[in-house]
């Protein structure tokens, strides 16, 4: 695969999401939801999306995978690397698909 197309073949492309929201919680409670893996697969995806596994790596460099079941029983992995933790105020990490159920290498 060339450099500079995904694992599907298309064109990469950098993309940068940034997510705004207002919840009624304390900073501490919504990091705790974005991190900790057993609160990951109470509330992550869509409605008809399950979650059936979460694992976080929570450092500089560590990484995190979040397995999501779609209505047709594949699932897609989402995986990442964390760049910036400021707990409880700031969470910085990169994104991708992944089809592989690899456990990506640290």
């Amino acid at each position: 695969m060339a450099a500079d197309t995904s694992e599907y073949g298309a064109p990469a492309v950098k993309l940068t999401l940034i997510v705004r929201r207002t919840i009624r919680a304390g900073a501490a409670r919504l990091f705790e939801a974005w991190t900790q893996p057993a609160q990951l697969k109470q509330w992550w995806g869509p409605e008809s999306v399950q979650c059936v596994d979460a694992q976080v790596d929570l450092r500089v460099g560590g990484c995190y995978r979040i397995a999501n079941r779609f209505p047709d029983g594949k699932i897609l992995w989402i995986a990442g690397e964390f760049e910036v933790i400021d707990a409880p105020h700031k969470l910085v990490y990169t994104w991708h698909w992944s089809r592989a159920q690899a456990r990506p290498s640290v």
